[in-house]
């Protein structure tokens, strides 16, 4: 998609519009984990059973396919489904194809969060994620 910049996503999150694809990236840890807050507040507003609908998953301790079993379920009486992803720059080349598979049609219930501290540009998964995913640097 776009590379945004903060006060882009900031604006974006108040007027309400949500994308079902985040890519945070960057070196300050803080203002990055502000955001994927902020995206999951704004996805989950109002949201009865929010505890439910929200989850995290590290791939160094967690298999991929288990994080994208999380973005297709269905919400729980809520609209939405927030689902941050970290460490996927860890993930193997054999169970890459089924993250960009999920990225290619992602889940219109769902909203799913990458977040890294560096990118490998070199890579094919970070191009795929950069073209499909709205990111923002940090």
């Amino acid at each position: 998609m776009s590379t945004r910049t903060r006060q882009e996503l900031q604006r974006d999150l108040k007027a309400g519009k949500i994308e079902p694809l985040y890519l945070l990236f960057g070196a300050e840890d803080y203002l990055r984990n502000r955001a994927a807050q902020a995206i999951t507040e704004a996805a989950l507003k109002d949201a009865p059973l929010r505890e439910f609908n929200e989850s995290s998953f590290s791939l160094t301790s967690t298999d991929v396919q288990q994080a994208i079993a999380a973005a297709e379920q269905l919400p729980m009486m809520s609209a939405r489904r927030v689902v941050r992803i970290t460490d996927f720059s860890k993930l193997r080349e054999a169970d890459e194809g089924a993250l960009v598979r999920y990225l290619t049609r992602p889940v219109e219930s769902s909203i799913v969060i990458f977040v890294a501290d560096d990118l490998d540009k070199r890579r094919k998964l970070t191009k795929t994620l950069m073209d499909a995913c709205t990111s923002v640097e940090f």
